[in-house]
């Protein structure tokens, strides 16, 4: 005969509360089968209750269920189909009979003040009164009520009916509370579970009977392991039907044990996934954060599943209101949301040539350019599974390019004039009027002039490259500011043309400065230039140095027409000239005020100006001694 060895796995109080259970043969035979039928009635008690409270909590479960997916159903429903005339069966009723529940008690349109629009009741059913909560939270809930006259509790769930973002009406939904208590009809259903049971008594008296002795030993035996505390493998020798059980039930336990390794294995595996994913997630929001632009990652259904906070500096659009929603939803421009839904399923070679720029504030001097980037599936990348939005700040490179645009207009605006007037002269002088000796000097003179002044034009534009490029060096040397001074101011007043009367007013003694003689002489002829050019008749122009502890102060005034408030703001830009009728009638390219600062500032000092329309204007250079540009170094 085979004797197989069985390997139990067990606890020691969870084995010793089984073995202990199994010494009921030291009973007397009588006291035995009292206590195993009152032990199957008991059995049969507990578990007809249990299998009535199970049943019982199903129902609830399953109301609450169908009364939050009704109510919140319903509220989604018009309100006009909602209230429909009585003659005509509506949404309410049709969804009310639909649910063929019998517990559904009531169903109703309830309007905010409390008056009760559209009902769908059961059969001596009073909906009863209930407070429409005042607070938006509370408009979604479920709550307890009791029927009018009765002592029936009803669990009601309620919805709010929302129209134009103001609550018009509520939808309360009402069901019986299930109770534990049996009904009739369930009376022969338990009845034919009790009677097996109680047929089950004998059998299980006789067979227990015959198998506790063997089963006895087996006690004893794990009663000497329990005794010693000591968990593990117990090696049991049976000779009985039980050995094949004994041996089913260790494979058994040995299965289990290998399961629940195996699980602990793909747990930690499945953790150590989840932190990867989390790691790499984290990197890619770090990354996003990092980039200058504002970005927004859509899926392939259309729906933003990524975006950096740049957006709220760029666009005024927080992330959460970005996140989860369509571009219909979160995008409140129309021109770029109309060219991100239009762009939505292109290819993408159109993706990458095409963007757009626009103005988020028309108000506002700042433009953003949108560009799409297609995101393709790893294993196929003909399948598109989203976009990239980029929002870029390209304000800086629009001023540049409209700056670009002006100062080529004025550029050939100003070269177009003396063009004009030397090709007319030279023309003249190739006919009849150029054999006339006084109009070939006037031609000489104009041409002069002519090209005199696109001389200067050409040699301002070169310089103020030069200084814009930081190509310019400057050629420092010691110059006595009054012989420096004085020397340029005679120059001009003798190339002055008009009845104008000159001042100099500089002390005799001056401090010397590192200069660059040429360029501080350009910039102080542009001022006298200017002063000369706008004066009035008989007017006065002068020149005026004084000098303070670290810096010494020059003045160029005139007596002439002045400046505007609103012009003595743009003077110093390039090509600008004033629209009054004034300033226009004089000749002029708007370039030596500008070159004139950029000399100042390129000597580290300042050039300001203070103006009165109709009494003149002065410019005071500014520019520090070596002390002062030690102490600055310092």
């Amino acid at each position: 005969m085979y004797r197989g060895v069985a390997l139990v796995r067990w606890s020691p109080d969870a084995f010793g509360s089984w073995a202990r259970s199994l010494r009921v043969q030291s009973l007397g035979a009588q006291s035995f089968s009292l206590v195993l039928i009152a032990a199957a009635l008991a059995a049969v008690l507990v578990i007809v209750g249990l299998f009535r409270f199970n049943e019982v909590e199903n129902q609830i479960t399953q109301i609450r269920q169908q009364g939050v997916r009704l109510s919140a159903l319903l509220a989604e429903v018009p309100m006009e189909q909602l209230v429909a005339p009585s003659d005509h069966r509506g949404t309410l009723e049709l969804a009310a009979h639909g649910q063929n529940d019998p517990n559904l008690a009531y169903a109703a349109v309830v309007a905010s003040d409390g008056r009760v629009l559209r009902a769908v009741t059961s059969d001596g059913v009073i909906i009863p009164a209930a407070d429409v909560p005042s607070e938006p939270a509370y408009w979604h809930g479920e709550r307890k009520l009791t029927l009018s006259g009765t002592d029936s509790q009803i669990t009601e769930f309620h919805a709010p009916v929302i129209v134009n973002g103001e609550l018009v009406a509520m939808i309360r939904v009402g069901y019986f509370a299930p109770t534990l208590g049996f009904d009739a009809r369930q009376l022969s259903l338990f009845a034919a579970f009790a009677l097996p049971v109680f047929l089950l008594v004998p059998t299980v008296h006789f067979l227990l009977r015959r198998e506790l002795k063997p089963i006895t030993r087996v006690i004893d035996h794990m009663d000497n392991v329990l005794s010693a505390h000591k968990l593990g493998s117990v090696t049991l020798e049976p000779r009985t039907e039980l050995r094949p059980f004994l041996q089913q039930f260790n494979g058994f336990i040995d299965s289990v044990a290998d399961k629940i390794e195996d699980l602990g294995d793909r747990e930690r595996l499945l953790q150590t996934s989840v932190s990867v994913l989390q790691y790499r997630q984290s990197r890619m929001v770090s990354i996003l954060e990092a980039l200058p632009e504002a970005v927004v990652v859509m899926d392939e259904t259309g729906n933003a599943i990524m975006a950096n906070h740049r957006l709220a500096a760029i666009l005024g659009i927080e992330t959460d209101d970005v996140i989860g929603h369509s571009v219909e939803e979160w995008c409140p421009f129309e021109k770029p949301r109309a060219f991100l839904l239009r762009h939505r399923t292109s290819s993408s070679s159109r993706l990458a040539s095409d963007s757009l720029e626009f103005k988020p504030d028309p108000e506002t001097d700042k433009n953003v350019e949108i560009r799409i980037l297609p995101l393709s599936a790893t294993e196929d990348h003909e399948r598109k599974s989203g976009q990239v939005i980029l929002f870029s700040d390209v304000t800086s490179e629009s001023l540049a390019r409209e700056s670009r645009a002006d100062f080529v207009s004025h550029l050939a605006h100003e070269l177009k004039t003396p063009l004009n007037v030397l090709g007319m002269y030279s023309e003249s002088l190739q006919g009849k009027a150029g054999e006339d000796r006084d109009y070939q000097v006037e031609a000489s003179n104009v041409i002069s002039d002519e090209v005199e002044r696109l001389s200067d034009l050409i040699n301002n534009l070169l310089s103020i490259t030069k200084i814009e490029m930081g190509s310019l060096g400057l050629d420092r040397q010691r110059v006595r500011v009054s012989e420096f001074l004085s020397d340029t101011f005679e120059t001009m007043r003798r190339t002055a043309q008009g009845e104008l009367d000159f001042e100099l007013d500089i002390p005799r003694e001056m401090s010397a400065l590192l200069l660059d003689k040429d360029l501080m002489r350009v910039a102080i002829n542009n001022l006298l230039t200017n002063a000369i050019k706008y004066n009035r008749p008989n007017g006065k122009v002068t020149l005026h140095a004084t000098e303070t502890e670290d810096a010494v102060l020059i003045q160029v005034s005139d007596t002439g027409i002045g400046i505007s408030n609103e012009d003595i703001e743009h003077i110093f830009d390039k090509f600008y000239r004033s629209e009054d009728d004034a300033v226009r009638q004089r000749s002029g390219h708007g370039l030596g005020l500008s070159l004139a600062r950029e000399i100042v500032q390129l000597h580290h000092g300042t050039l300001d100006v203070e103006s009165e329309v109709g009494q003149g204007t002065t410019f005071t250079l500014r520019l520090g001694k070596d002390v002062s540009l030690l102490r600055q170094g310092a």
